[in-house]
């Protein structure tokens, strides 16, 4: 019995210690699953029992190995080789621990099958939890196969769906899935290896025997992966063959001279893509695996940007030398021992902050992001409005025409004469080119009230309810449009009536890589101030350009005449304080937004930016900046939205309205002019063709002057009334707009 549990420890079958008749030495399952074995009836039974239990090491240690000729394919890339290599350490022993009893068993008469048991103990232990460790391995390559094997059907199901609706006019996109899931590998492998081993310690973490075989096998597999993470956070390389490691490349990502194109966040979330679903347990903290890609990524944008000498932005030579030495010395290997080792994380914060801040002075003093910055607030906030005021001068033919009908063409080239104008400030602006005319054919406040009232979309929700996640996000789009108030046909009745200047937003061409800072999202922001700030002006400049008209014309300009009726004194009287007040309004709104908000909140970002050690750090505050004054100028709102919306509508109106009613005060008080300047201006008739009568027109013109006023009145006490609930909630700034606007009411 012991010379045949000494052929079965090898691996082979004995004379009397035979595989089970459902074992198949040719079937690489059952190798993986390793042998059951069946003894001779004819032994006693302790025996058997004893032979038993030492003939089911052997089978741990046909599986273990079979295993490692298994996992040690190209395909389960280096981790698992590495692992592998563990394995083999502890089969080493195994089969020294065999010689040594093969000896005492040739050579000590006094040597028994409970000595060899005992003998076995400690070596079948480690095969045991190695065995365990291998067979955790295997089940989860099964589970990764068959996830990924669902999914592939997935896929197509989608492809197909795609082809079957490319040709149809309407496309049922609730009925394709709005995202991919994303999906493993088909076998266990990287950080998958390293999570699975992690968690098993922490398992065993109170048997020392086998805490500490997970524990080795834990410090060979991470090995190449560390090597990997090593030359990623410092030299921003991917050395993954086997697509293993947490950071993969998309091969289908953008390059520097496509970005320059189009500056959307796309290298950021495309380029680089994390393996969320293999990550190890170390790494798998959002902050710490978010520093990990960050890092890299850093490298990458310097790298494109001007070379491994990019590394090199920021300190004198010596500085620069020295960087250099202590890369040489610290970059070249790794000197991590294991996945566990506390020094990861020191080195990744280290090497995080090294590409932050080298990313950070390229920005600054190669890229020139501070003027860049001023730029974009000269153009987009107006405070350089010189160049502005001529465009609206020159294009005021192509402004007032409907939105879709006037020439991008036409006004880009307008725009660029108004930059270019001799003695203007923006002439003398590097950045005049990189300015583009973009139009949108959605009012501003339909816009931010789409964006404040979707509610957000919880994925929790879709997750749990996913045969109801197309209904539940149709519900949310439609529901947004029905609290917007905006319906198809209002947005083709309104089509037509919403000019050029309504629609009219500017464009900044961004190279990369400060594309990546000022991002589309912030130059997104940029447009909504941008826009907000046109049309107070747009509707300033029809106010102001009424009394214009007004002082020019007789009706206007003359003194009454003993003839001229009371009421039409009073009447123009009205309108022009109408007038008068509407102006105020619009002018402290815009004072407010533009002194009181943009210019200290400004300031305040330059002098954040200046203490900023990290690029990300430096995005932050911007993006904080623009929320804030979006929020202080009222943007954010609904409520002060639509009531700001009707306020500017009706200024707006007020000032067309005005100068049309000239004929009308020329035909109420035909003394106003002099007689030879009547039969310039046309009659006012009714249905029937008869001429109205002075009475008839006098109570016309109280009528309108009253509904402006009613309406204004209603709208600047619901607005100051809003402005106080506002400004005490969340933003105090907006009481002094509030105690300001006190004289318009």
């Amino acid at each position: 019995m012991m010379e045949d549990l000494l052929y079965v420890l090898m691996g082979c079958e004995g004379n009397y210690i035979r595989f089970s008749e459902l074992y198949d030495p040719s079937s690489e399952v059952d190798r993986l699953r390793g042998p059951d074995f069946r003894i001779a009836k004819f032994f006693d039974p302790s025996v058997k029992d004893l032979a038993m239990s030492i003939a089911e090491i052997a089978s741990w240690y046909m599986a273990v190995r079979a295993f490692c000729e298994y996992q040690s394919g190209d395909i389960f890339g280096r981790v698992n080789q590495a692992l592998c290599a563990g394995l083999r350490k502890i089969t080493k022993g195994y089969l020294a621990n065999l010689a040594e009893l093969e000896y005492l068993v040739l050579n000590s008469q006094q040597f028994s099958l409970h000595q060899m048991s005992v003998e076995l103990t400690h070596t079948g232990s480690l095969l045991k939890h190695a065995y365990s460790v291998c067979q955790a391995i295997l089940e989860d390559n099964v589970r990764k196969s068959e996830a990924t094997s669902r999914g592939g059907n997935d896929i197509e199901d989608i492809i197909e769906k795609i082809r079957g609706t490319a040709t149809s006019e309407h496309v049922d996109y609730g009925n394709i899935p709005l995202r991919e899931e994303g999906r493993g590998d088909t076998v266990c492998k990287g950080g998958s290896v390293l999570k699975l081993l992690a968690k098993r310690l922490e398992i065993w973490s109170g048997d020392p025997l086998a805490s500490g075989v997970v524990r080795m096998l834990l410090q060979e597999a991470s090995r190449p992966y560390l090597d990997m993470f090593h030359r990623w956070i410092h030299h921003g390389i991917i050395d993954d063959p086997y697509q293993e490691f947490m950071i993969r490349e998309a091969h289908n990502s953008f390059t520097a001279d496509q970005l320059h194109q189009d500056y959307a966040d796309k290298y950021w979330e495309r380029r680089y893509i994390i393996r969320t679903e293999d990550l190890p347990l170390q790494l798998s903290n959002p902050e710490v695996y978010e520093k990990v890609l960050l890092a890299g990524k850093y490298l990458n944008v310097i790298r494109e940007c001007g070379g491994n000498d990019a590394l090199n932005y920021g300190g004198n030579e010596t500085e620069i030398a020295d960087k250099n030495r202590s890369s040489e010395a610290n970059q070249g290997e790794n000197n991590y021992t294991s996945i566990e080792d506390t020094k990861i994380i020191i080195d990744l914060n280290a090497a995080y902050q090294n590409a932050n801040q080298a990313l950070l002075t390229l920005l600054i003093q190669t890229q020139g992001l501070q003027n860049r910055l001023r730029s974009l607030k000269h153009y987009f906030f107006l405070d350089r409005a010189d160049f502005f005021i001529n465009f609206m001068d020159i294009a005021h033919s192509e402004l007032s025409k409907s939105s879709r009908e006037a020439s991008i063409t036409k006004l880009q080239y307008l725009l660029d004469m108004a930059l270019r104008q001799p003695g203007s400030i923006s002439s003398e602006d590097p950045f005049k080119d990189e300015v583009i005319v973009t139009m949108s054919h959605k009012s501003l406040t339909e816009y931010l009230l789409q964006i404040t009232n979707i509610i957000g979309i919880d994925a929790e929700q879709i997750r749990n309810n996913s045969a109801n996640s197309s209904e539940y996000v149709r519900n949310m789009v439609l529901a947004a449009k029905h609290t917007s108030g905006v319906t198809s046909a209002d947005s083709e009745k309104r089509s037509k009536s919403f000019t050029a200047i309504m629609g009219l937003q500017l464009d900044f061409k961004m190279p990369f890589p400060l594309s990546l800072a000022l991002s589309r999202n912030s130059i997104m922001r940029y447009q909504f101030l941008f826009r907000h700030l046109v049309e107070l002006k747009n509707i300033e400049r029809s106010l102001n350009l009424s009394w214009v008209e007004q002082m020019k014309l007789p009706p206007w300009r003359n003194s009454p005449s003993q003839d001229t009726p009371a009421r039409l004194t009073e009447w123009k009287r009205a309108a022009i304080k109408l007038r008068s007040r509407m102006l105020i309004f619009i002018q402290q709104l815009l004072y407010f937004c533009t002194v009181d908000v943009i210019e200290p909140n400004w300031s305040k970002l330059e002098r954040e930016l200046a203490d900023s050690k990290t690029v990300d750090l430096l995005m932050k505050k911007h993006i904080a900046f623009l929320d804030t004054v979006i929020k202080e100028c009222m943007l954010t709102s609904p409520v002060l939205l639509k009531i700001r919306a009707k306020l500017f509508r009706a200024c707006q109106m007020y000032g067309n309205f005005l100068p049309s009613q000239t004929p009308s005060l020329v035909q109420i008080d035909p003394t106003c002019v002099p007689a030879s300047q009547l039969k310039y201006y046309n009659r006012a008739i009714n249905k029937d063709g008869q001429e109205y009568t002075p009475d008839e027109l006098l109570t016309y013109l109280e009528n309108s002057l009253g509904q402006y006023q009613a309406s204004f009145d209603r709208y600047i006490r619901s607005f100051v009334e809003g402005i106080n609930y506002s400004g005490a909630s969340y933003s105090s700034i907006l009481l002094t707009l509030s105690s300001r606007l006190e004289v318009c009411m």
